[in-house]
Parts: C-alpha cells; structure tokens; sequence
C-alpha cells in the first residue's frame, strides 16, 4: 500500500469520491495494460526464419537491394514486410501469412518461396 508521504501518492483533496475513484481506477488498468506482444508471443516459439533479411535481387545486368523483416503478428502469425528502397518501401507488410512446408517457408500470395540455408535464405 501507498501513503500519502510515498511519491508515487497520488493526492485527492478537494476533489468529490466519485472523482477519486475514477482516477483509481484510470490509474491502475494503466499499470495492469500490456506494455507489449512478449504474453501473446511467448507462446509461438520462435521459428529459425524471423529476423531481418537483406540482399540483392534482378537479373545479373538489373540487380536492386530488398530486404524482408519477418516476425509474428500480435496473434502468432508469421508476417513479412518488405524493405525496398528502388520503390520506397520500408516496412510494407506484404499480404498473407508465412506457412512453413518441410524446411521451407512459403508466403503464397507473393509466391515466394524462403528457404533458410547456413545463416541465410
């Protein structure tokens, strides 16, 4: 318990029960809030593909930086964003869930097919 000497106190003179109590209340959802996803994302353990990802990608004559972040969405879904300077995108999520087949992962509605091999894909 707090006294009103302790300087997290808050102090209620002047003002009506009603008011105090609403405050009480204010004050401690916000202590109680989730400051973060790490209760809902502790359950999915973490897959070998999220992290970020960066290389060149094109034609060997037409090649452009593109980098990926993979992570899980505050449900459990694996996610990707797409970071892409050429066509000004940082942190695009890109549609659809990441779905692991065998030792791949595949995001189906880009098509794209992600296989993690010695530190990279």
């Amino acid at each position: 318990m707090v006294g009103a000497e302790h300087p997290l106190a808050i102090g209620v003179e002047g003002v009506s029960s009603s008011r105090a109590w609403f405050a009480a209340v204010i004050v401690a959802g916000f202590m109680t809030w989730p400051t973060n996803g790490s209760a809902q994302a502790a359950a999915a353990p973490r897959d070998s593909i999220e992290g970020k990802w960066a290389g060149m990608a094109g034609l060997p004559t037409d090649r452009v930086q593109i980098a990926f972040e993979i992570k899980r969405d505050s449900v459990g879904k694996l996610r990707a964003y797409l970071y892409q300077e050429v066509s000004n995108f940082y942190g695009l999520l890109l549609p659809g869930e990441i779905v692991k087949q065998g030792d791949q992962y595949v995001l189906k509605e880009w098509r794209l097919t992600l296989t993690p091999t010695a530190g990279g894909l």
